[in-house]
């Protein structure tokens, strides 16, 4: 079974009660979530360049790709493993690379993906055609981008996600990879690992904090032997409005099972720059011989730490949330989000201090403000003599302005785009 960017593996593999689940990643790790996707994911990118694919399609030559990236790949697919709530890692398996690159090779000659290539096809082999019949395949994307590729599990044919399904699958151990500049293979058929004992299920996006740049259009729920015909899936989002969604067709026999849905399109918002939580419930599961129901929280979060936050709230690091600043008990200073707006926002080469009449003339005059980067860092602080703030020098991206002095105190969130 095949599709034009990429193939989906449907080959089998021996195989009332409420829970709450608590998140993978706890409120106080958002920074946690942020530091991995930044450092595992973003840090595991390979360009054409660092692939240094030396085969030729020409000559029928599978060549090798760098150490570099193999090594970039296994990180990539622990991370999504991480990610998902699998707590065991996975290993590769150099005894079938030089299979994956053969049926990789194949894919890249033909420009066409089949898990069982006939020998009529180009630069056929055994060993390629071997490989094919076991293993994940990508057109059109090299190594850790067609890991991403397969996690996304784009396309008609394949809302089962068994991509997705195979590389966080609970038992996997070791995997195997070939690439070429423009193909891709994964063998995930092989050896296995006992399920880890700390496994409540596996669900991608997963609950707690997740990077919004990887929010899928079809997400998974996965426990292994659960069975999922009776099963009913509903979403809110943080105002308890119902997002409709669609429980698309089950199929057992491959990865651990699995069910998957799609919420109506446009309904969950990957693009806010404000961290966007949503409730998932999954009732009537069948584990055993129990019917189970399972809840949890997405929270959707740009990887940028501290969030904006909205209105006049401001990230508090102690209870990792967003929070009105409060006065303090000793001065009884006024909160300055009160007395002051920040216009334009988004700035470019200028923001501009807008004073409430909350601010007294004296008050204001006596003010000074700091200009606070999105990692934390105080990069600038000044006393306000003029309205006017030049931001020319700021890269772009989100600020945060303290303005302080002996009656009010407190922070207001900008971005600089120029």
């Amino acid at each position: 079974m095949t599709m034009n960017r990429l193939s989906q593996l449907w080959m089998p593999i021996c195989l009332s009660l409420f829970l709450v689940s608590d998140y993978l990643y706890t409120q106080c790790d958002r920074k946690v979530m942020v530091d991995e996707y930044n450092n595992f994911y973003l840090g595991s990118q390979i360009t054409t360049t660092d692939l240094g694919w030396t085969g030729d399609d020409t000559e029928c030559l599978a060549g090798d790709w760098s150490q570099m990236a193999k090594e970039a790949s296994l990180v990539r697919i622990n991370y999504f493993r991480r990610l998902s709530g699998v707590s065991t890692s996975v290993g590769l398996d150099t005894s079938l690379n030089d299979m994956c690159q053969e049926a990789a090779l194949i894919m890249h000659r033909n420009n066409e993906l089949s898990h069982n290539p006939s020998n009529s096809w180009d630069c056929w082999s055994e060993m390629g055609k071997t490989a094919a019949s076991k293993s994940n395949l990508a057109l059109g994307a090299h190594s850790v981008n067609a890991l991403s590729l397969y996690m996304r599990d784009p396309g008609a044919n394949n809302y089962a996600v068994g991509h997705r399904r195979w590389i966080l699958y609970s038992r996997a151990k070791d995997f195997g990879m070939g690439s070429t500049n423009r193909a891709h293979v994964l063998y995930v058929i092989n050896n296995k690992q006992p399920a880890p004992e700390d496994l409540e299920f596996i669900a991608y996006p997963n609950r707690g904090f997740f990077p919004a740049p990887l929010v899928p259009d079809r997400w998974s729920f996965s426990i292994p032997g659960a069975r999922y015909e009776e099963t009913t899936i509903r979403m809110w989002d943080a105002d308890g409005n119902e997002i409709p969604v669609e429980k698309l067709e089950l199929k057992y026999g491959f990865g651990d099972h699995t069910v998957v849905w799609e919420p109506e399109s446009g309904k969950i918002d990957k693009f806010s720059e404000e961290d966007v939580v949503y409730e998932v419930r999954l009732d009537n599961v069948k584990v055993g011989d129990d019917m189970v129901t399972y809840s949890y929280m997405v929270q959707i979060a740009q990887p940028m730490h501290p969030p904006v936050c909205p209105g006049s709230k401001i990230w508090n690091e102690e209870s990792c949330g967003c929070e009105t600043q409060q006065t303090t008990a000793v001065t009884e200073k006024q909160v300055a989000t009160d007395v002051f707006t920040i216009s334009p926002n988004p700035g470019d080469h200028y923001i501009q201090i807008k004073w409430k009449e909350a601010a007294g003339k004296m008050s204001r005059h006596q003010s000074v403000y700091t200009i606070i980067d999105a990692a934390g860092q105080s990069i600038r602080t000044r006393s306000v003599e003029e309205s006017i703030i030049s931001t020319y020098d700021l890269p772009d991206g989100l600020y945060f302005l303290r303005v302080s002095n002996k009656d009010f105190s407190g922070v207001q969130s900008f971005l600089i785009k120029h």
